[in-house]
């Protein structure tokens, strides 16, 4: 869930069941936080909400958990209380299968898979809740690494060749202008 939406696990703990929307699009509408040992808070770190789409794989596990009353907790611990995030590593075995890593890795997760298959910078950090695509830049681009400098360079070559063609048909390619003395 949190390496496919990118939410913070106090986002994710937080979700109501009124806070997912099916129509025009399946998302969470992201405007609280309740970070482990904390009193729910009417505000995500950002201190603005924001909509995060989901994809199919989430659709199929949060809808089932939307047949309960709008204010009721989306995710809860088997006993139906509120997840904490101890509890949850516990029940999930996250010390066996994170191999060392920390549960909000999975929002950069999230960030890097969605920058990586193309989704623009400045959609990535609203779905983030980041201030600034500055601020999201300055976090995830050097992930996208090798990948996104060829996928750069391919776009701007594409460019290159058809830029003479005025049949839209075929690239030509430039011709350098004489060089005169």
């Amino acid at each position: 869930m949190l390496g496919l939406t990118g939410l913070r696990w106090g986002e994710l703990s937080a979700l109501r069941v009124r806070d997912v929307q099916l129509l025009p699009y399946p998302a969470f509408r992201v405007s609280r936080s309740g970070p482990s040992g904390h009193a729910i808070r009417t505000q995500t770190k950002g201190g603005a909400a924001r909509t995060v789409p989901l994809p199919p794989q989430v659709v199929e596990i949060v809808k089932p958990l939307l047949d309960r009353p709008a204010q009721a907790l989306l995710f809860t611990s088997a006993t139906g209380e509120r997840l904490h995030g101890s509890n949850w590593k516990r029940d999930v075995k996250w010390a066996v299968h994170a191999e060392g890593r920390r549960v909000h890795d999975l929002r950069h997760t999230a960030a890097t898979l969605w920058l990586s298959n193309g989704i623009d910078l400045k959609t990535v950090q609203h779905w983030l809740g980041h201030a600034s695509a500055q601020m999201t830049a300055n976090v995830y681009t050097h992930w996208m690494g090798a990948d996104a400098d060829a996928a750069a360079l391919a776009k701007f070559t594409q460019v290159l060749e058809t830029a003479g063609d005025t049949t839209g048909t075929q690239p030509v390619p430039l011709k350098r202008k004489p060089k005169t003395s």
